[in-house]
C-alpha cells in the first residue's frame, strides 16, 4: 500500500497534465480545423489514447511490470516525443496568430489602415493550415529525432587549456556523457556500447 499511494498520485498528476496538453491539441488541431467526422473521431481516439498511454504506460512498466511492458513503454515514449513536438509547433503558430490579431486590433485603435487578415488569422482555413503545418513539422522533427537517437552516440573532443595545471595532470581525459535517456526503450547492448567506447577514450 505504501508503494501504491505515491504511484496513484503520480498517475493522477501526470494524467491531469497530459489531459490538459492533449485537450489543447484537440482544440487547435481537430475542432478548429473542422475535420470531417471520421477524421475527427480518429484524431480524438489518438489524442485520448496517447494522453493516457504515457502515464499509464510508465506506471505499469515501473510499478507493476507486465508482459510486453517494454513495448508499451517504447510506444509511450514515441508518443511523448511526437506530442511534445505537436505542442511546440501548435503553440508557436498560435503565438504568431495571436500576435497578428493583436497587431490588427492595435492598428484599428490607432485608426490606421490595415489589411483585412482576420479570416487568414482566425478562420477555418487558418485552423486547417495550422493543423497541417503543425502535423508536418512534428512528423519531420520526430523522425529526425528518432534517427538521431537510434544512431551511434556522437563523440566530440574538446581540448581545454588550464593555466597552472600540475604537470602530472597534463593530458588527463575527462568524459562527459549527456542525454542518454536510459530507461525502458534503451537496450543493454546500447548502454554497453557507450560504456565500452567511453572506456576506450
Amino acid at each position: 500500500m505504501n508503494r501504491l499511494a505515491p504511484m496513484l498520485v503520480f498517475v493522477a498528476v501526470v494524467t491531469l497534465v497530459f489531459g490538459s496538453w492533449h485537450w489543447y491539441l484537440w482544440l487547435r488541431l481537430v475542432r478548429d480545423a473542422h475535420l470531417p467526422v471520421a477524421a475527427a473521431r480518429l484524431a480524438l481516439a489518438l489524442l485520448v489514447g496517447g494522453g493516457l498511454l504515457v502515464p499509464l504506460g510508465m506506471a505499469l512498466t515501473v510499478a507493476f511490470p507486465v508482459p510486453g511492458g517494454r513495448g508499451l513503454a517504447y510506444a509511450a515514449y514515441l508518443w511523448l516525443g511526437f506530442a511534445f513536438y505537436l505542442l511546440m509547433t501548435t503553440g508557436g503558430i498560435d503565438l504568431l496568430r495571436w500576435a497578428g490579431v493583436l497587431a490588427l486590433r492595435l492598428a484599428a485603435l490607432a485608426d490606421r489602415p490595415a489589411p483585412d487578415l482576420r479570416a487568414l488569422l482566425t478562420g477555418v482555413a487558418a485552423g486547417r493550415a495550422l493543423a497541417a503545418t503543425a502535423l508536418l513539422l512534428s512528423l519531420v522533427a520526430s523522425v529526425t529525432a528518432y534517427l538521431n537517437a537510434r544512431g551511434p552516440v556522437a563523440v566530440k573532443e574538446v581540448r581545454v587549456a588550464i593555466p597552472g595545471l600540475p604537470a602530472d595532470l597534463d593530458g588527463l581525459t575527462l568524459v562527459q556523457l549527456t542525454d542518454l535517456h536510459i530507461g525502458a526503450p534503451i537496450t543493454r547492448e546500447f548502454v554497453q556500447d557507450v560504456v565500452d567506447r567511453t572506456n576506450a577514450l
